[in-house]
């Protein structure tokens, strides 16, 4: 790869019906997303997520097992609760997914990796001027002797424009703060722990102890332990319990103190069956005790817990409820230097290298995916934007194929060339722009020298002229990318040249 190049841009022209829908009008009329310019100009719009959804789609289907869908987890509480992806699980080195889109993850520690493609709103250049679609299913109800079911829909074919810029410099890097590490050379195996262990201070927060319970002794050999406090039962098997609802409180927990907040639920023991301060020295025993994670059976609450210890003497019932551990194991690695592992994907092939970075009090995990992998990634994404997104939706399968297209290499990830292609055309201007690099193997003389830019236009496509006669810019892509460093012969599927 160029040294030189920090970014690639490409904007991307293609024509489209509209494929983002938004809410529904008066209550059965399907929408678009629209966005007014100008005072009275409207414009609809492809959201920047559908368009990332698109972009993940199409490469999932050329090329399956590289982008495999990154594996997803539900954090928080209640209605607090949100879908992100799960780094217990997954890292950059092996899922591209996260690698090109990015993440957060906020279960316990806070995570964030700024998405190394940036994806701009995919705007139309047309204006919207009130287009609907009338649709009824009189086919399906002629079947069944019923009325048919008439909806209208709002619709717009439009040519529409998108960039797509990628920061060359972050994709294949990452980091993450992490409180300590593990590396077992047998199963070969490192294990990056985001916060700390429980100590046993933690666990006194956790610690429930339960009074006047009598264990039950059973003539016949039980799989569940079986405790009672009166009448009502406790069963404990493979470190889960099964308690009646009447031992139980559900309670409501607000966020701030603030009657618009949102809330969680939560169950705890009632104070009746614990065993008070007064009873004991400990500190910790008597206290309450969320229970968050719980299933809610017919008649009882399930939940797990770390250990429990029955006191005969005392009549006591010690629970250990689990406090959360968030930790994440690379496996298949191999230590090359005290603070620095390998990862493989086999015993000969690299897939990245780890390194742990100790500053101070902290720790960091330092993640580099190796340059061929790097470059397998980046070619694959380059390679379904110039040949096209797959789109099916509400029926219809436009597909997003480019009809004209640009893309520059860069100092810096910025999408210069959005603002300056429109309906009228192409600002050549933006050619003169300082971040576009130079190609410094072929100098055609000193006053000209060639700009790393890549231009197609289709030959159907007659939105506007391009003139770059004054400029020698690149119109056969794989030429293009060889100069930037990159060879994409294995990803592409066929190659695309320009005729202006």
């Amino acid at each position: 790869m160029n040294e030189r190049v920090k970014g690639i841009t490409l904007t991307v022209i293609f024509e489209a019906s509209a494929l983002n829908r938004d809410e529904k009008a008066g209550g059965n009329i399907p929408t678009i997303k629209k966005l007014t310019r100008f005072g009275n100009k409207t414009h609809s719009y492809i959201s920047k997520v559908a368009m990332r959804h698109y972009l993940f789609e199409t490469l999932y289907r050329c090329y399956g097992e590289d982008w495999k869908p990154a594996g997803c987890i539900e954090v928080g509480k209640g209605d607090q609760k949100v879908v992100q992806f799960d780094l217990t699980k997954h890292s950059i080195l092996d899922s591209a997914e996260l690698d090109v889109f990015g993440y957060m993850f906020t279960d316990e520690v806070t995570l964030t990796r700024k998405a190394p493609v940036g994806i701009t709103k995919a705007i139309s250049l047309e204006t919207w001027e009130g287009d609907m679609q009338f649709n009824a299913n009189h086919d399906l109800a002629r079947r069944c002797g019923a009325n048919p079911n008439p909806v209208n829909k709002e619709e717009h074919l439009s040519y529409f424009k998108v960039s797509f810029t990628i920061d060359v410099e972050r994709l294949g890097e990452d980091e993450w703060q992490i409180y300590n590490y593990i590396f077992d050379p047998e199963k070969k195996e490192l294990t990056l722990y985001f916060k700390p262990e429980a100590t046993e201070k933690s666990k006194d927060k956790n610690r429930i102890i339960l009074k006047n319970v009598e264990k039950v002794e059973d003539e016949e050999e039980q799989v569940e332990i079986r405790y009672k406090i009166g009448d009502y039962e406790l069963k404990i098997f493979d470190n889960k319990i099964s308690a009646s609802k009447d031992l139980f409180e559900k309670k409501v927990e607000k966020n701030g103190g603030k009657k618009d907040e949102k809330v969680y639920e939560y169950i705890t023991f009632k104070k009746d069956f614990l065993f008070t301060q007064e009873e004991s020295q400990s500190k910790s025993k008597g206290k309450i005790v969320m229970i968050v994670d719980y299933e809610d059976a017919e008649d009882e609450y399930r939940f797990k817990i770390e250990k429990h210890e029955y006191n005969q003497e005392k009549k006591t019932l010690e629970l250990i409820i689990p406090k959360k551990q968030i930790f994440h194991t690379i496996r298949n690695v191999e230590k090359i230097s005290p603070e620095k592992y390998v990862k493989k994907w086999n015993d000969r092939e690299e897939i990245g290298l780890i390194e742990i970075i100790s500053e101070d009090s902290t720790k960091k995990a330092k993640f580099r995916l190796s340059e061929k992998e790097k470059q397998k990634r980046l070619c694959q994404v380059l390679t379904v934007l110039i040949n096209g997104l797959y789109y099916y939706a509400s029926g219809e399968c436009d597909g997003i194929v480019p009809k004209f297209f640009i893309a520059g290499a860069l100092k810096l990830p910025i999408p210069i060339f959005h603002s300056y292609v429109n309906k009228e055309g192409l600002d050549n201007s933006i050619l003169e722009n300082g971040h576009i690099l130079e190609d410094e193997k072929e100098i055609v003389d000193e006053q000209m020298k060639r700009k790393l830019v890549f231009i197609y236009k289709a030959p159907s496509f007659k939105l506007f002229d391009v003139n770059v006669s004054n400029y020698n810019l690149f119109i056969d892509w794989q030429e293009f990318l060889k100069r930037l460093g990159i060879d994409c012969k294995d990803c592409s599927s066929h190659e695309q040249s320009s005729e202006n």
